[in-house]
């Protein structure tokens, strides 16, 4: 069976992670896979690859996206008369949209994984009105145009219907995986100090990582200087905006996440808004304990109180850390409570995700 998919660019984090497994997957079982996009992937992976013609070298911008989306559905649409795909594979509303002309000739149904709810998302990031309008409209639009939606998460399903109907499409749940990793190189996490923190994302508004960063000068104005230290592995169009504080390093982004972590002793997730975040899973496999803003994603992942904490103020964050430090016991529970989260995600995405887009 041949796929079609298509994204404009790699972008470090999880969506394009899922991406490219999703592809791989499905090539190693035998399926024709093709992949219209700006840019070849940065790894090799057994597809076809198929280069989207565009003369702006700029990938970002008001300017790029206007016109690359006037010109996508027409070239997606030539090259799904070329392949003649048998299904249309979608990791955003504004790329199931980009489809609807090649579904309409086709006759091939569009299965859309949403990794995030775009309209929560621009919403945070403060997008002019007149985009806000526009990014809606096109979303919707593509979450229409799809023949089965795939959610994360119940409470990104619920989010979803509140914006686009999804009573015309058949909707599927599937979290993300953990990660598979070498038990052996797990180890005890230790309390005491300093407190080793980490957090890794894009940097941006939606990821709320001023919260943590404050939350971090509150521990050391309690506890005193070298009471705790944060790292964040990610960068971003809000690195430089980031309150300065010589606890806390900017590393740009990590290539080998996994490994990395065992260098420190708790993960902080501060997000305003997420799907299932891989950092979240990667931590988890490597039974790093984790504290999560409390969102109703994190919360249907993490489900205890104990690893949630509320973004109403970084006092909240503040006082949890310290406890953390002060109390040796607190540790281990947190270990605890997440290890017994992390069974629950311990399942083959690959394989899921293929049977989803086979059997529609």
């Amino acid at each position: 069976m041949e796929f079609l998919f298509v994204y404009y660019t790699h972008k470090p984090g999880g969506l394009c992670k899922r991406l490219y497994r999703l592809m791989r997957a499905l090539s190693e079982r035998g399926h024709g896979v093709h992949y219209l996009s700006l840019d070849p992937p940065p790894e090799p992976l057994p597809i076809t690859f198929h280069q989207i013609p565009f003369p702006l070298r700029n990938r970002a911008g008001l300017l790029f996206w206007a016109t690359f989306t006037v010109w996508l559905p027409a070239f997606v649409l030539w090259k799904a008369l070329c392949i003649r795909p048998r299904r249309l594979i979608a990791f955003s509303g504004y790329y199931s949209f980009a489809f609807f002309p090649a579904r309409l000739i086709t006759r091939a149904p569009i299965i859309l994984f949403i990794r995030s709810v775009s309209f929560c998302v621009n919403r945070i990031t403060q997008k002019p009105r007149i985009v806000l309008f526009f990014a809606d409209l096109v979303d919707k639009l593509g979450v229409r145009s799809a023949s089965h939606v795939v959610c994360m998460t119940e409470a990104m399903k619920a989010q979803l219907e509140g914006f686009a109907s999804l009573t015309h499409a058949k909707v599927s749940i599937l979290p993300n995986d953990l990660p598979d990793i070498d038990r052996k190189e797990v180890r005890l996490r230790r309390s005491g100090k300093p407190l080793r923190l980490i957090s890794a994302g894009v940097i941006d508004q939606r990821k709320n990582f001023r919260l943590l960063i404050e939350a971090v000068a509150k521990v050391e104005s309690t506890l005193g200087s070298g009471s705790v230290s944060l790292s964040i592995a990610g960068n971003g169009p809000m690195k430089d905006s980031l309150p300065a504080n010589p606890s806390v390093k900017l590393l740009g982004w990590v290539p080998d996440v996994e490994s990395f972590f065992r260098k420190f002793d708790l993960l902080v997730h501060p997000a305003f808004h997420e799907g299932v975040p891989n950092v979240l899973m990667e931590a988890l496999a490597q039974e790093l304990p984790v504290l999560a803003s409390d969102i109703p994603e994190h919360r249907e992942v993490l489900a205890f109180d104990t690893l949630l904490f509320s973004l109403d103020s970084s006092e909240s964050l503040a006082n949890q850390l310290i406890e953390i430090i002060q109390e040796p016991e607190k540790m281990s529970s947190l270990q605890e409570r997440c290890r017994e989260r992390a069974e629950l995600f311990r399942f083959d995405w690959d394989e899921k995700a293929s049977q989803i887009c086979l059997s529609e």
